[in-house]
């Protein structure tokens, strides 16, 4: 029963995802459709390895919200939000926040039951990881810029990154002050997903069998 919710939550979130492609062109902003074919590739690739990451459906289902509200900027949220923060800021907030709680589920089985300077080390490590996801984005944005230039999408300078068609270090100090803002906001993203571990970990607890009670053949799957 478990396997057929997980798998209809697999289809019904690649069924999201695709379902952008022919909105991205339908809108005039095709350069999101890339974005919804890596965002779908991604999301096979975390089912697929979930056993590996410890991966959860709901923290499964978190990070597919990530990508989906990126998508959502094939609607020009990104141009005006429908909210009064900036739709920038919200698809970093919430995108890094699932990668903070994907790598805390893959941490956990190393904490030891008190907290010690290992467990520090551990918390450490898995918010390094996920804000290193938040410069990997900076880092392909501002790759992407250079190759592509001006459009919508990931991959390009536009809306929600500053001015398109002006001279932005005149009108915004150049792209500093987006890269700066979505830092500060992967920041938030990723200390409010190890708030929630913390408090999952703090009154959900579910007894998990060591791997070295398991048997060998089926811990070695999950490596």
């Amino acid at each position: 029963m478990v396997k057929v919710i997980d798998r209809a939550v697999l289809f019904l979130s690649l069924a999201v995802l695709l379902l952008f492609v022919p909105l991205a062109y339908l809108h005039g902003t095709d350069g999101f459709a890339v974005d919804a074919l890596i965002f779908a590739a991604l999301s096979v690739f975390f089912f697929s390895t979930r056993r590996v990451w410890n991966l959860s459906t709901p923290v499964f289902i978190m990070l597919v919200l990530g990508f989906t509200l990126h998508l959502c900027g094939v609607f020009g949220w990104y141009y005006k939000s429908p909210i009064p923060v900036q739709w920038d800021h919200v698809t970093h907030l919430f995108g890094l926040m699932g990668y903070a709680l994907l790598f805390a589920g893959f941490a956990q089985d190393w904490l030891s039951v008190k907290w010690s300077r290992k467990n520090f080390a551990i918390v450490l490590m898995v918010f390094l990881a996920a804000f290193g996801i938040g410069a990997l984005i900076e880092l392909s944005e501002f790759l992407g810029y250079l190759k592509l230039g001006f459009g919508d999408g990931g991959l390009m300078f536009g809306a929600g990154d500053g001015l398109p068609g002006s001279d932005v270090i005149e009108d915004i100090g150049g792209g500093w002050i987006n890269t700066g803002w979505d830092l500060i906001y992967n920041f938030i993203g990723v200390s409010l997903g190890l708030m929630v571990w913390f408090a999952s970990r703090a009154f959900v607890r579910k007894p998990r069998t060591a791997y070295y009670f398991e048997q060998p053949s089926t811990f070695s799957k999950r490596l």
